[in-house]
Parts: C-alpha cells; sequence; structure tokens
C-alpha cells in the first residue's frame, strides 16, 4: 500500500511538470509601458526666429541761433545818445535767412528810471525816407525802463521772427516828463558784418553813433 501511495504521487507530479512545459514554458514578463513614447504622436515645435532690426533715431536737428552787434568792436569810448525831440536812430538790416527774432539796445534814461522809448521794425523800401513812411511789420514801446536797461523787442511775427529779408530798425518817439532824456548808448564803427548794411541819425548815414546792441536770427532746423 506503502508503494502505490508513493508511486501515485510522483505520477502526479510528473503529470503538473508535463502540463506546464506543454503550455508555453515559463511565464512571460509583464509588459512595461512608456507613457511618453508608446503608441503616442510626439510633434516638435518649430521655432521661428525673426530677424530684429533695431530702430535707429537720429537726435532731432536742432535750430540755430546766430547773435550780431551793430557796432564792429567794443572798443573806444561809450556814449549815450538823446533820443528827445523828435531825434531818431535806425540801423539798416539784411536777413538772408531764417528769422529775425531779437533785437536789444542798451538805453539810459538819465538816472532817474522815467521815459518812453518805441522800438519799430519797418520793411526796407528803397531808402531811409521811403522807409520809414511805411508800415511797420513790428513795434514794441518800452516805459519807465531802468536806467541802462537791455531793452528788448522779440519779434514775434509767424510765431519765430521776421522772414529774411530787408528791414529798417528805427528807434525814437522818446517821451521824459522829468526832461533828464532817454536814449541809447553807442560805440563809433558800423559792424562790417554783411547783414549789417548802414546806420541812421536822425534820417542821415552815419558811423559815428552806432548803438550799443544786437540782434538774433534763428534758422529752423531741418
Amino acid at each position: 500500500m506503502k508503494k502505490t501511495r508513493a508511486l501515485s504521487l510522483a505520477s502526479l507530479c510528473a503529470v503538473l511538470l508535463l502540463s506546464a512545459v506543454s503550455c508555453g514554458g515559463e511565464a512571460p514578463a509583464p509588459a512595461v509601458t512608456n507613457p511618453v513614447t508608446d503608441n503616442a504622436v510626439v510633434t516638435e515645435a518649430l521655432v521661428v526666429t525673426e530677424a530684429v532690426t533695431e530702430a535707429v533715431t537720429e537726435a532731432p536737428v536742432r535750430d540755430t541761433y546766430i547773435e550780431a552787434t551793430f557796432y564792429e568792436e567794443a572798443e573806444g569810448s561809450r556814449n549815450p545818445v538823446s533820443l528827445m525831440n523828435g531825434a531818431t536812430a535806425a540801423v539798416h538790416l539784411n536777413i538772408a535767412e531764417g528769422y529775425l527774432s531779437e533785437i536789444a539796445v542798451n538805453c539810459p534814461s538819465w538816472s532817474n528810471d522815467i521815459g518812453s522809448l518805441t522800438f519799430r521794425l519797418y520793411p526796407w523800401n528803397t531808402d531811409y525816407d521811403t522807409s520809414v513812411a511805411g508800415t511797420p511789420v513790428f513795434e514794441q514801446t518800452f516805459e519807465d525802463y531802468s536806467d541802462n536797461e537791455l531793452l528788448v523787442m522779440q519779434i514775434t511775427l509767424e510765431g519765430i521772427g521776421a522772414p529774411a529779408g530787408e528791414y529798417l530798425f528805427w528807434m525814437g518817439d522818446g517821451v521824459d516828463e522829468s526832461g533828464s532824456g532817454v536814449g541809447y548808448w553807442s560805440y563809433a564803427g558800423l559792424n562790417t558784418d554783411e547783414s549789417v548794411v548802414e546806420a541812421f541819425v536822425k534820417g542821415k548815414s552815419n558811423t559815428s553813433s552806432i548803438p550799443d546792441g544786437s540782434f538774433t536770427v534763428i534758422i529752423p532746423g531741418k
């Protein structure tokens, strides 16, 4: 009996072994999947690089300011000249380019700061007499200014000044109720700059009493 049972167990083990072999041998290892690469469509991003063009900004062109005096050099004596009792003084200017924007003259009032003086700008026409017979394009009256003050006429035509051309700058109509007087400081010698053509005292050409003053021309930036 013991022998038979042992054989039976051996037979059973052999059957089980044969069954395992007949079913494919060893059991396959479990499949390993990669969610990134398996059964996935990978799309490559196309990186488009655009040429970067730097904006080149040019510095703005600035206006040009040109200042010139009526007299040649500030040498020698500087003398006060009265513009009372109908006396006048004037300078013929030829502005070739830009705008005549400002005229300034050093003017005494003989220490009491009393009185008035008028500046005018006439278009030049043929000669002195014809020019002052016309209509001024700009004028300004200074009242009770300080003694030896720099009187500045800012010409606001066209928002910038009188356009290029020939002009007569005129000073006169001096009034001083105190009787001491008003007028301008002067030097001898007319500026040889081509913009300064001629000077006048009481309507007559002169080179000995040139106003101690200057004028400014603006040439707009382009």
